[in-house]
């Protein structure tokens, strides 16, 4: 029995190993074709691997460039809504809206009512905006929509182009482009721009932009289609204008093209800024001060101090180097004298910087949609331009020194022994408080008031609190408006 035994035991035993055999066999030929098929989409879905900068293709044009430029939440500002109510009425072919954020229902209406009259209408949002958006276009059904990026709590990628197309490819063509989303709020609130053109060279690499948005292809599945970041170079008998798009890949980006204008500047470099978290970029800033380039940012101050930001290394830089060309302000001031206005009850937004630029030299101009971020230039939907085209770059220049001006002041000269300060008496003529605030350290945070000296005690030694001290609080001399007279950021 013993013999029989053993033979059927390994009988059994030969079939278990022929059918282990079978089955091992079987599962590494199906995870070989799951391997290659996601080999072969991780391929398709990368970009090609061109990492060094490809130039824009370059093309001479016979007119010079003009456009009207729009800067909004200015005291004069023209309404930019009935602008865009008007170009769309006008329409009679197509209409493709690219937008981060929409929320104006006028607007929606008059898309609505081309689409009504036989228009091709094209709606591209940010997917991460789907319950804003849901709000606005949930009572137009006919319109067509296409949500892009990815879902709010997934890696970020954003479809964040900010342009209105109308009529590409027809002789009355025409583009609203800038760094405005489409929102009531951000037109009275959020300092912006916005470009109105109907140059067909320029509207060109927008509208093959927008060809690629139409049919699904984002963020770096575009390279799949032949995209390029460096656009167009359009030379023009008024000087010459890029057009970027992101995202790049490694050196092939807009980002490179900004390093090498940056590093370029001979004399100024004066930016504007909403999010800078690229320590690349801020780096170079850093340098070309030390080089004894003037180097001035404006910033927003809900993102001044975040985890991310860059900005505290430029201010530290400054402070500590009090010898450089290196001035680094932000916005404090408007978000306090807006703290002042708000109504006990009434929900408060403080405006925000929404603008992405510099101006290198006085001669050259770079702005956009993009933060200067990782994301701004390496995964999300961009677009820039770059120019030196003179009525660009000094209308953009003038809107700096305006800001400049308002949210700066004079330098604010004070002598500090200890915790004693005295003012110097030639600033205080004029002023009836001298105040210290604690600037906001995460997104959404509000200054508050720290320290304050009424006029009749300006004139004496003020004794000021160890916690009023700090590198991130920010001291003003204010009239009687409360506007600012002089402001010590450095």
């Amino acid at each position: 029995m013993i013999p029989q035994f053993r033979m059927i035991n390994a009988l059994r035993s030969k079939a278990a190993r022929r059918r282990w055999c079978q089955a091992a066999g079987l599962g590494f030929s199906v995870l070989s074709v799951l391997l290659f098929l996601a080999s072969s989409f991780l391929t398709a879905s990368q970009p090609q691997q061109v990492t060094a900068l490809l130039p824009p293709s370059e093309r001479e044009i016979q007119h010079d460039f003009s456009g009207d430029l729009y800067f909004n939440a200015e005291p004069d500002a023209q309404p930019i809504a009935p602008l865009l109510v008007e170009a769309i009425h006008d329409a009679r072919e197509r209409v493709t809206l690219a937008m981060f954020s929409f929320q104006w229902p006028e607007v929606a209406q008059a898309l609505q009512a081309a689409h009504d009259r036989g228009v091709m209408v094209t709606v591209i949002l940010d997917k991460s905006n789907h319950r804003r958006h849901q709000w606005v276009f949930e009572s137009h059904p006919e319109l067509k929509v296409i949500e892009l990026g990815s879902e709010a709590g997934d890696s970020v990628i954003f479809m964040h182009h900010k342009f209105l197309l109308i009529d590409e490819g027809t002789p009355t063509a025409r583009i609203f482009y800038g760094a405005l989303n489409f929102t009531v709020l951000q037109e009275n609130m959020d300092p912006g721009f916005m470009l109105e053109t109907s140059d067909s060279a320029f509207i060109a690499p927008f509208a093959e932009e927008a060809e690629r948005l139409r049919s699904g292809l984002h963020g770096r599945a575009k390279f799949r289609a032949g995209f390029r970041p460096g656009a167009a170079t359009l030379r023009y008998p008024n000087g010459w204008l890029e057009v970027w798009f992101s995202p790049g890949f490694r050196e092939n980006s807009a980002k490179t093209r900004y390093l090498e204008l940056l590093n370029g500047a001979t004399r100024s470099i004066d930016v504007a800024i909403w999010v800078l978290t690229d320590g690349d970029i801020a780096s170079t800033l850093a340098a070309r001060a030390a080089a004894g380039v003037s180097v001035r940012v404006i910033a927003d101050d809900a993102f001044f101090w975040g985890p991310d930001s860059a900005l505290p290394f430029l201010d530290k830089a400054a402070r500590n180097n009090p010898e450089q060309p290196l001035e680094v302000v932000n916005d404090t001031i408007k978000t306090i004298q807006q703290l002042r206005t708000v109504q006990p009850g009434i929900p408060l937004h403080t405006s925000y910087l929404h603008q992405h630029f510099a101006v290198i030299d006085q001669e050259i101009l770079i702005t956009g949609t993009n933060n200067w971020s990782d994301n701004g230039f390496l995964m999300n939907d961009e677009s820039i331009i770059v120019t030196n085209i003179p009525f660009l770059v000094e209308s953009f220049a003038e809107w700096w020194d305006r800001q400049y001006q308002a949210l700066r002041g004079a330098k604010l000269i004070v002598q500090w022994e200890n915790d004693r300060a005295r003012l110097d008496p030639t600033q205080i003529i004029d002023a009836v408080s001298f105040q210290i605030y604690t600037e906001s350290v995460a997104f959404g945070d509000q200054p508050a008031l720290c320290f304050e000296a009424s006029s009749a005690e300006l004139s004496q030694t003020l004794k000021v609190p160890e916690f009023c001290r700090t590198p991130r609080n920010h001291a003003f001399l204010l009239d009687a408006n409360g506007n600012i007279l002089a402001g010590n950021y450095n």
